[in-house]
């Protein structure tokens, strides 16, 4: 027997492909575009415990979605051994 309450389990799988291109413009900075493709999977695993019975009902959804996502930004030096990205997404 469960204790009376709602609880809900969330998770999300995801696979995605990343390109990119970049451009030396000159030696200090370096101007990229790119962008991201995928799948992605939201999974929900809702359940409810009525103080009546005390039976669990349950309901799992599964939502299939496209990801995407686009770029466009420079990396210049910060440091000796460090840089430093500006990117707009």
């Amino acid at each position: 027997m469960h204790s009376a309450g709602y609880e809900n389990q969330l998770s999300t799988h995801a696979f995605i492909v990343n390109t990119y291109v970049d451009y030396q413009v000159n030696g200090r900075w370096v101007l990229f575009a790119g962008g991201v493709t995928g799948w992605s999977q939201n999974v929900s695993d809702d359940g409810r415990v009525p103080q009546i019975d005390g039976n669990k009902v349950g309901v799992v959804t599964r939502r299939n979605n496209l990801t995407w996502n686009l770029a466009l930004g420079f990396t210049g030096p910060f440091a000796a051994d460090w840089d430093t990205e500006l990117r707009y997404r």
